[in-house]
């Protein structure tokens, strides 16, 4: 059969659609003709993004109902009969459909009835059944819940439990006419939307409400209560269309969403233009939110406003038109919850009272005030009142209502129309709105299906719905595929189904248009009118793949469409620098509970997921450091993590233990660059398989590790150059043939770090992603074509990393973070939890003794501690003294990991403090080695450094203008000027003794004295009543050589002796070196040093230093120690 034939006015296009349309991808190929799609298996007309999802027609339903009698209204899955349920209005009866025999391809299926209930046949004891609106499936058990309409439909209806075989289980009262039944995500209640619509004759009109069922012991136990809405509180502008009926007659429920925690539900209520929500733990409705007024006289917002007006005319308009959902959705994205709205509209329209009257009708009743608008100002809106805005082929035609307000003239002062013609976005938390479509339905109507642009439902016709409610968007349905979440909206009146991408909420993407009716004639046929929508997803479906079941009112078909990728999509979910942040907390993260609820939705969205983390992970806080590590392997077993990369804190244990950790861990903790014995202590990389992608991940750990851990703990451990080592990596993994490569990686990007994650990225080819770590930076960033990505620490932020794969390559990459502040409102994961209480419990009695008090907040924030003086650093360095009676004590800011708050102290906020299990020893150290040791430590000033010194009994400047090395001024050592000669008793903890830290000045000074742990210690401390100290200027920032510069002050006889032995250096006195004239290159260490670096300037390795030099400990070298360097 032809085609129809487009006449001249068909095509006329107002200039307003040639500009709007510039938003749609023009690059979209036209709609194909019904002959065309007809072996392709039933689709006719699909529009849109092809390289995103592919859609098929692979069977039909056909209930045999006349044509507009409602033979398919709603659908419902049974997953584990495979069983389609369908509300058979024709009838009045409910379909039984299997799908067991489903195959993908090939010609499309006819699926045929496999049973049959009719509605007298659901219960022979009740004889006052009217009709089924409504099915709903138990999400864990094998039963079913089915919503009746009692005749009259003013009287309380019902809601019926059968099985998946259709055998009656039980039933309750519901309210009048329950035109909707859910049940809750958990399974443990069912709830109706009892519509309560008037009689005809508007003389019975029964008060809108829900009912809410009780099926936690079973069905046959169910409860039911039925719950109003007197006294509930309304927010906003919520309709009332029969004014002289009470508040409670005029509700209308009509749809119900629940949230994903089952705590509250969502629902619409389409006439009065509004949500309530419901809290389903009191079964009480918390508010009514009036969802306000959508401009149409907006720029970016259009409409056909006529069916007169000889073609399609997208243009703005004096009109505010309510929203007025009919079907909902709820989605879960990125751990925030929003409802999807299809904008339908409807009015109340009975033989004893409508509200529902056309423009030109009330023309006279107009007197349109620009302040309604946004987009016209009076005299625009006058003159267009001049120029026929009443008229039939501009407004005269539009459906309004009469029960819009009116001013104090009664007069309308906007022209008020029903329904958006669109979907929106709500934030389910505040029921703001996130997101509209505005025009973008009629904008693709128009390129997709010109000839058929807002036509009805039952003929193929042109333009014969925009007067009313346009294309009439009805339901929604959300589902994920190739980890993406899809949103599908089923237009009633054109028959189709809109797709969008709903990955950012705030914009989503439009993918797609497609439909199944069939355009060769002037009768309709094929699927016309989706008035339910069903998504199956792929794990559900007897295909494999997804699967969308769409339940066609006018034809009484339900079309199966199977949903498939155009690419694979995976996703990374990864975290770093955790430092064992177990918990919520205000000044850290969201904690693994919240987290581990995070990863849940993220794999229920997209299965194709991995969870990594890139390394300080094991050490930090009590939590892990009462049980060295096991207790946070636990934690990461239960939340299914697949990968690890040893981080620097991370050998806080020793590396014996790391690796026993490793035993216990159900995932691999890389690291490729970790040798000792010239073999690898970690494993390089591994290799994951998923859905047919291979995704190779490498481990990298920071040189730096050599000493930002106690040296000890890596003794004979070399960590090779990570760029040389993830060369190797990357054609290893290549050799085994991965579609990706992920290096997961503890390197950073700090700015005075020497190995970087931004120098492997720009010196190693091959790399897909780089998950970073040890820098706690955020981080998204390309670099020679690589993705770096880092969360921060602590928890604060997930990263999700979406990687897409057409036919094995990748195609597509980008990153997006999920904060703590997004989940602040989510529920914790229930099993981490009682995990984490059980291993809380076993330590609690301990970490809960109270040792101290302090009246003032003791600040160990990481940027206060790691830049200057502190109360905290303080009261640790007096406790050093205390415990150990030395002349001078010093501490490095990186060991302080927490504050404590005004209140008592308790054993365990000690040890969340001081972590690392150091204990106190004292040296013997110079002058010199002391001012050395205080140059690296405030080197970076102003910048932090874990190396920054906290002091007691020492008084020194920094001059933040003086180049490194030479920023410390006016030493004080027990008031006394430094003496650069003397020999001072320091107590310090075994980190800085042994050199961690890089003060490898102390490194050979013998130890003179061994004390308790730092935490031990601070404990003593505070039962003396040590805990009232301040910031008292032991550390101050001033110019060198200013009045205050004491270090150069002492007596004169001193003076002379230090002048007649050497000389003045920076303020403090010298002795000459000695002669070392050797033939060979020798190097003067200098501070920061270490021997990585100095063999790398040289062109040599550092070991053929330490053999050459003789050195027993080769990471403990200090400045002024000569190094003789080998030949090349």
């Amino acid at each position: 059969m032809e085609k129809k034939e487009a006449t001249p006015n068909m095509n006329k296009v107002a200039a307003f659609l040639l500009a709007f349309l510039i938003a749609i991808p023009l690059a979209f190929p036209a709609a194909a003709s019904a002959a065309e799609t007809a072996a392709e298996g039933g689709i006719t007309v699909d529009y849109g993004d092809s390289a995103a999802i592919r859609v098929q027609l692979i069977a039909r339903y056909e209930s045999g109902a006349d044509l507009a009698s409602g033979g398919t209204e709603i659908v419902a899955y049974d997953a584990g009969s495979r069983t389609m349920f369908s509300v058979n209005g024709a009838e009045k009866a409910l379909d039984f459909i299997d799908l067991s025999s489903l195959r993908s391809g090939g010609e499309v299926q006819n699926l045929p009835l496999a049973k049959r209930i009719p509605l007298e046949e659901l219960h022979p004891e009740l004889t006052n059944l009217g009709d089924i609106t409504s099915v709903a499936k138990h999400p864990h058990e094998d039963y079913i819940a089915v919503a009746v309409v009692a005749e009259p439909k003013t009287d309380p209806g019902y809601v019926i439990f059968l099985d998946t075989n259709g055998r009656y289980l039980h039933h309750v009262q519901a309210g009048p006419l329950p035109d909707m039944v859910t049940f809750t995500p958990d399974g443990t209640k069912a709830l109706a939307a009892n519509e309560g619509e008037p009689n005809g004759a508007v003389t019975v009109n029964p008060e809108g409400s829900v009912t809410v069922i009780d099926v936690s012991s079973g069905p046959a136990s169910a409860r039911a209560e039925q719950v109003g809405f007197t006294g509930v509180p309304v927010v906003g502008d919520v309709r009332k269309t029969i004014p002289e009926h009470t508040w409670e007659q005029n509700v209308e429920p009509e749809y119900i969403v629940v949230s994903s925690d089952s705590a509250k539900a969502y629902v619409a209520l389409q006439e009065n233009n509004a949500i309530a929500v419901l809290d389903l733990a009191e079964n009480r409705f918390l508010s009514v939110h009036g969802l306000g007024y959508k401009d149409m006289s907006s720029p970016d917002v259009a409409m056909d406003a006529s069916d007169k007006d000889g073609g399609i005319d997208l243009r703005r308009w004096p009109v505010l038109s309510a929203y007025m959902p009919d079907g909902m959705a709820l989605v879960d994205i990125g751990g925030k919850e929003y409802l999807i709205t299809p904008n339908e509209g409807d009015a109340a329209d009975y033989d004893g009272f409508s509200e529902e009257v056309r423009v030109k009708d009330v023309a006279d009743d107009y007197a349109l005030d620009a302040e309604r608008f946004s987009g016209y100002t009076q005299e625009e809106l006058d003159a267009l009142v001049a120029g026929g805005l009443f008229e039939d082929d501009q407004l005269g035609r539009l459906k309004t209502t009469t029960s819009a307000p009116k001013n104090a003239d009664g007069k309308y002062e906007a022209v008020y129309g029903l329904g958006g013609r669109s979907f929106s976005i709500w934030d389910a938390e505040t029921l703001s709105l996130v997101y509209d479509s505005g025009s973008e339905f009629e904008a693709v109507l128009a390129r997709a299906m010109p000839d058929y642009f807002n036509m009805d439902n039952e003929e193929n016709d042109f333009d014969s719905r925009s007067d009313d409610k346009g294309p009439e968007p009805e339901t929604a349905a959300i589902g994920i595929v190739g980890g993406v979440p899809y949103a599908f909206i089923g237009l009633e009146r054109s028959s189709g189904i809109m797709v969008y991408d709903l990955s950012d909420p705030a914009k989503p993407q439009f993918v797609k248009y497609f439909s199944s009716r069939d355009l060769t004639g002037d009768e309709v046929g094929g699927d016309v009118a989706p008035e339910g929508l069903t998504f199956v997803p792929a794990v559900d479906s007897p295909t494999g793949k997804a699967l969308l079941l769409a339940a066609h009112e006018v034809s009484g078909t339900i079309a199966v469409y199977e949903i498939t990728p155009a690419a694979t999509v995976i996703q990374l979910v990864h975290v770093n620098d955790v430092h064992a942040r177990v918990f919520e907390d205000a000044n850290a993260g969201m904690g693994y509970a919240k987290m581990a609820a995070l990863v849940d939705r993220l794999r229920s969205a997209n299965p194709n997921t991995l969870l990594l983390d890139a390394g300080d992970t094991f050490h930090g806080q009590t939590f892990a450091t009462l049980v060295r590590g096991e207790s946070i392997v636990r934690i990461m077993n239960e939340m299914g993590f697949d990968a690890h990369t040893a981080g620097n804190h991370d050998f806080n244990y020793g590396a014996d233990r790391l690796l026993e950790l490793a035993g216990l861990a159900q995932f691999p903790i890389l690291g490729a660059n970790v040798d000792r014995d010239g073999a690898d202590v970690l494993p390089g990389h591994a290799i994951f398989e998923i859905d047919g992608v291979r995704i190779g991940i490498f481990g990298l750990a920071t040189p730096e590790t050599a000493y930002k851990t106690h040296p000890n703990n890596v003794k004979g451990i070399v960590f090779a150059d990570p760029v040389a080592e993830a060369r190797k990596q990357v054609e290893r993994l290549k050799a085994q043939q991965v579609d990706a490569i992920v290096a997961l990686v503890h390197i950073g990007m700090d700015a005075s770090s020497e190995h970087t994650s931004d120098q492997i990225a720009a010196q190693v080819d091959g790399i897909d992603v780089i998950v970073d770590g040890h820098s706690h930076q955020v981080v998204s960033q390309t670099i020679n074509g690589t993705l770096i990505v880092q969360t921060g620490e602590y928890l604060k932020n997930v990263g999700v990393v979406t990687l897409a794969f057409e036919n094995g390559r990748l195609t597509g990459k980008s990153s997006r973070l999920i904060s703590k502040d997004e989940m602040a409102e989510a529920a914790p994961h229930a099993r981490i939890a009682a995990l984490i209480e059980s291993l809380s419990t076993e330590q609690s009695a301990v970490l809960d003794t109270v040792v101290g008090r302090t009246d003032v907040r003791l600040d160990g924030e990481r940027e206060t501690v790691r830049t200057g003086e502190s109360n905290l650093g303080n009261l640790i360095a007096d406790a050093m003294i205390a415990a150990t009676g030395a002349d001078a004590a010093l501490t490095n800011g990186g060991g302080i990991r927490a504050s404590i708050e005004a209140g008592d102290i308790t054993k365990g906020d000690i040890i969340t403090v001081l972590p690392f299990g150091n204990y106190i020893v004292t040296i013997e150290a110079t002058g010199a080695e002391i001012l050395a040791a205080l140059q690296l430590g405030a080197g970076d000033y102003p910048e932090p450094k874990g190396a920054f010194p906290h002091v007691a009994g020492i008084r020194f400047s920094i001059d933040p203008a003086k180049p490194k090395g030479e920023k410390v001024h006016s030493v004080l050592i027990g008031g006394e000027p430094l003496i650069l000669d003397k020999t001072y008793v320091l107590a310090t903890n075994d980190f800085i003794a042994a050199g961690g830290d890089e003060y490898v000045m102390f490194a050979d000074n013998p130890i003179t004295g061994h004390f308790s742990s730092l935490d031990e210690a601070v404990i003593e401390y505070l039962a003396k009543g040590g805990a009232a100290v301040a910031v008292e200027g032991r550390v101050s920032v001033q110019t060198a050589g200013g009045a205050a510069d004491e270090t150069a002050k002492g007596t004169a006889d001193d003076r002379a002796d230090k002048e007649a032995a050497g000389t003045e250096n920076g303020g403090v006195t010298t002795s000459p070196p000695r002669d070392t004239a050797s033939p060979q290159i020798v190097y003067v260490v200098k501070p920061g040093d270490n021997l990585y670096r100095i063999g790398l300037a040289h062109g040599v390795s550092w070991q053929s230093i330490a053999e050459l030099n003789r050195l027993a400990n080769p990471h403990l070298i200090f400045p002024g120690q000569r190094l003789i360097i080998p030949s090349r």
